[in-house]
């Protein structure tokens, strides 16, 4: 069933990945400009009040889109349909559990800690402050040996456990340098929540290798990893036609949903500086070449332009 599903997704990112396989912000016109001149209209006649409305509710464009893209599908289409694994009901747990994090991170950690069944010790993956570990020694009295490779991560954890005298310990330890390694073994459930690219990586590399008996993980950032182009982990996906560039696997987290017009303003003002500063760059340099540029204090962008140029 997963295999299916995946391969029927692969086929419609791959149908059209003529029309999102490409990095938008460095370029000066539409790719398909000279081979779809219906599509370049279309875009060209939407003004910005209705781009706010569509970035806003994507759908929208769907009616406009489809008589040219017949294949394009509805973002609620069945195809994108995630199984919905999570237990609705919400267990009792004391207020020292949650104190101190934040809403979502906490409905993150709580639902993920239903996942995970039974009493076996379990390994907690790049572990912060140890709040996921912390939930679990609570709810199903295992060991728990949370690995985080900073130190005052893991002291504040420590302290957190002792105080409510859980079976919960520590280990300060880079897991991308191997210093974790023996830590995995066999008669354990490896668990880790947000583990950035290559971390949950080698997690799943040392799983396999020690035979460790369950693993429960819920990875992000995809990006964050040493490979320019991305190494499939499955058979199945290794034989996809798509080949995806760090920059590829980063439009997942490109869109930002943010609180406030203030940092909407800020962050419409970041693009368009950005943007305006690769205009002047090619002009003075007599290039067509993109200059990425680092990143800055966000105290520049209530500056002027020139500022910001300089």
């Amino acid at each position: 069933m997963i295999k299916q599903s995946f391969l029927k997704l692969d086929a419609y990112l791959t149908g059209l990945q003529d029309y999102w396989h490409f990095s938008a912000f460095p370029m000066l016109d539409y790719p398909w400009s000279g081979s779809f001149p219906q599509l370049v209209a279309l875009l060209e006649s939407i003004d910005d009040r209705q781009l706010a409305g569509y970035l806003q509710n994507p759908d929208d464009l769907y009616s406009r889109l489809q008589p040219l893209l017949p294949e394009l599908r509805l973002l609620n289409d069945p195809l994108f349909a995630v199984a919905d694994s999570t237990e609705h009901t919400r267990p009792d747990y004391p207020g020292w559990l949650s104190n101190g994090i934040k809403g979502r991170k906490w409905s993150q950690i709580s639902q993920f800690s239903r996942q995970v069944k039974g009493d076996i010790p379990v390994l907690e993956w790049c572990a912060g402050k140890g709040h996921l570990g912390r939930l679990l020694a609570f709810q199903n009295h295992n060991p728990i040996t949370s690995v985080e490779w900073q130190q005052s991560l893991c002291d504040a954890g420590q302290s957190l456990a002792k105080k409510r005298q859980l079976a919960q310990q520590f280990q300060q330890a880079d897991v991308l340098t191997g210093e974790a390694d023996p830590l995995v073994m066999e008669k354990q459930h490896a668990v880790s929540l947000h583990a950035c690219g290559d971390l949950h990586i080698h997690l799943i590399e040392q799983v396999i290798k020690k035979q460790t008996e369950q693993l429960t993980f819920s990875p992000c950032c995809y990006h964050l990893t040493a490979d320019k182009i991305y190494q499939p982990l499955s058979e199945t996906a290794g034989h996809s036609a798509l080949k995806l560039s760090r920059q590829d696997l980063k439009s997942v987290v490109a869109q930002q949903v943010v609180s406030g017009d203030r940092q909407k303003r800020l962050n419409d003002i970041e693009v368009h500086w950005r943007l305006s500063f690769d205009c002047l760059q090619k002009e003075l340099l007599q290039t067509r070449a993109y200059l990425t540029l680092p990143s800055f204090p966000k105290a520049l962008l209530n500056k002027s332009f020139k500022d910001f140029c300089q």
